[in-house]
């Protein structure tokens, strides 16, 4: 693309954009602006040069940047009727409309940028990718090799053609393509640490070891191939290994939280606990540091070290009672311990706004349930909602609670005032789709969700959302194909794995099958109390009621006075013969004000019978 001369309206868009001075400079600068330079940019670039193909170009990259695709697509659009030469502008708006899911106009204009220049490595790899997400799985492979013959060296085009070789379920076929990328660049750790991920991805995790160690012996600083022999090593049950990988990954850079969270989870899974209350001192030798020490009590907690987690942070309060983070991670902890009254305390809130004030209202709404006192939690969140009208979480958790009190109007109010923009979010969609449900809107339910996913097919979240409710809405089938969709590109999905165990399960259906999805899901994540009840939901199914019965307790403990968990872990203690235990777990669930229309029936029947024998199938509400 033509570059104009260095002008005033130039200097005038790189000064506000970074003070840059120098034309090398500018378009780098430009791409990381910030917020208020880049709309000053954006302004002097329209003011001054409407005539300038380039400077729209660098509109578009600075809009591209602050993540507005629909304004950068409208500025390439303008730099491409301004320069009908130029390559620069179709490739970065296809790069736009591809990231939109728009995948037949992205298409259309790589095409245009191909007839420009049939070389353009940038234009094919874009088709390439529109073409493997359109399942095109031929023109895909076209386009790539049409990379790879003009670029040999366009090392991305071999991870591309893997990528379609896996989407076609060729595994061979893309072990191939990087290895002959590993040929082609024998110190880079990329090519192994993809096999790796592949590897994992498949569930293979010694063959995955195998290439993530070959990856760390190539270039020792990778920190993701640690992150992942960590996560293989804990799948396959090597603990101690596990804690090694990520102590590894700790020592590249001690101040990255994540990985020291994984370090300390690991510990304490692996019940070193000798080198983790070494490992947590050193780590919170600074007492200031709240954010790092409610990062590591959260990972505590997902460890089972609940009890040091809660020492954490009240040394950590100890020293700052004003700590709004550290108090509500408190709140949560004590809450999931069964300290409600401690809890309450803890989550009391701070005058000053902030995102965790919200945070905090609902779990004190949450614990005031739990308390019994549903009616005080509903004037709390509607109280919060004067403050916070136009937070979506407040109004979806006020919306679930006037449900579990059958106040229908009041939850579709709740939601129907969402803001525009946070409307088809997964969260708002899923507690919209759930309202019309209740409301006895079934077919409008799944619509709702149908209509986003026309823009944005391949959304996982949005799929995951469609699985639930049409199996909420009786068509299991059309669930089961949309959490199907899923786990083709992402077999390691957790909600998609969950949502496929439990469904089969409660339909009494493939029960194995549903075992696999089920232990893939917790492997992935074990600390979520849903995820592990739907574990035991289906070994209950398979009449393993002893395994049933503990890792339901684990459910439990996990996510304390859930009406389901308790639902299911009664039905497996009265199939065990404790009728008094059974009783207690469902009055309890009654108690706590199921949603869910058929765990409010089958508590109902099981106390009307006074927990009576029930089959040994169970019963229970969606995912």
């Amino acid at each position: 693309m033509r570059r104009p001369t260095w002008s005033a309206a130039a200097i005038a868009i790189a000064a506000l954009a970074g003070g840059c001075a120098h034309r090398a400079t500018a378009d780098r600068d430009l791409a990381v602006a910030g917020e208020s330079a880049a709309a000053g940019a954006t302004e002097t670039a329209a003011r001054f040069v409407p005539a300038e193909a380039y400077y729209h170009y660098l509109v578009g990259r600075i809009a591209a940047e602050r993540g507005d695709c629909q304004g950068a697509i409208a500025s390439f659009k303008r730099a491409a009727v301004l320069d009908p030469d130029g390559v620069e502008p179709r490739v970065s708006s296809a790069q736009c409309l591809l990231a939109l899911g728009r995948l037949e106009e992205t298409v259309r204009v790589v095409e245009e940028a191909l007839a420009i220049d049939p070389t353009s490595a940038e234009a094919l790899l874009l088709l390439g990718r529109a073409n493997l997400l359109a399942k095109d799985y031929p023109a895909a492979e076209r386009a790539v090799k049409r990379v790879l013959d003009a670029h040999p060296d366009q090392l991305v085009g071999y991870e591309l053609l893997a990528e379609i070789a896996l989407a076609r379920g060729d595994e061979q076929g893309a072990i191939r393509q990087i290895e002959v990328l590993a040929e082609r660049s024998p110190a880079d750790p990329r090519p192994t640490l993809f096999l790796g991920q592949l590897f994992f991805q498949r569930g293979r995790y010694q063959r995955a070891i195998a290439f993530l160690r070959r990856t760390v012996e190539r270039d020792a600083s990778v920190g993701p191939a640690y992150e992942l022999l960590a996560q293989c090593h804990e799948r396959l049950g090597q603990l101690d290994a596990a804690a090694v990988a990520a102590s590894q990954w700790v020592a590249l850079d001690p101040e990255d939280i994540e990985s020291v969270q994984e370090q300390v989870r690991l510990l304490a899974r692996a019940g070193r606990r000798d080198e983790l209350l070494r490992t947590v001192d050193q780590l919170t030798s600074d007492g200031d540091d709240e954010r790092r020490a409610v990062a590591i009590a959260q990972a505590l907690t997902r460890g089972g070290a609940d009890d040091l987690a809660l020492e954490l942070l009240d040394r950590t309060l100890e020293r700052n009672a004003d700590l709004l983070a550290a108090r509500l991670e408190a709140g949560r902890l004590c809450a999931l311990r069964g300290q409600l009254a401690a809890a309450l305390d803890h989550l009391e809130l701070v005058r000053e706004p902030s995102p965790l004030v919200v945070e905090a209202l609902v779990e004190r709404a949450s614990v005031l349930v739990r308390l019994g006192r549903a009616a005080e939690a509903l004037k709390l969140l509607e109280g919060a909602l004067v403050r916070f009208p136009a937070h979506p979480e407040l109004r979806v958790q006020l919306a679930d609670l006037a449900a579990r009190l059958g106040q229908v109007d009041l939850m579709l109010s709740a939601l129907a005032a969402v803001p525009a923009d946070q409307a088809t979010t997964p969260l708002v969609l899923a507690a919209r789709s759930h309202a019309l449900f209740d409301a006895g809107q079934t077919d409008e339910s799944v619509a709702i969700i149908k209509a986003s996913l026309a823009a944005h097919p391949e959304d996982a979240d949005l799929l995951t959302v469609l699985a639930i409710a049409c199996e909420r809405a009786g068509r299991p089938a059309e669930g089961e194909g949309a959490a199907r969709q899923i786990l083709v590109a992402t077999p390691e999905h957790v909600p998609a794995n969950n949502f496929l165990a439990y469904s089969l399960a409660q339909r009494g259906e493939r029960l194995e099958e549903a075992l696999v999805h089920a232990q893939r899901a917790v492997a992935a994540d074990a600390g979520d109390g849903y995820v592990v009840d739907t574990l035991g939901f289906v070994l209950f199914r398979l009449n393993r009621l002893a395994e049933a019965h503990r890792t339901l307790q684990q459910a439990d403990r996990l996510s304390p006075d859930e009406p389901e968990i308790l639902l299911h872990l009664g039905e497996v203690e009265l199939a065990l013969g404790d009728r008094g235990a059974a009783v207690k777990r469902f009055k309890r669930a009654q108690e706590m004000l199921p949603r869910e229309p058929n765990v409010k029936r089958a508590l109902a029947e099981r106390l009307a019978r006074q927990a009576g024998p029930v089959p040994a199938a169970g019963s229970g509400g969606e995912r």
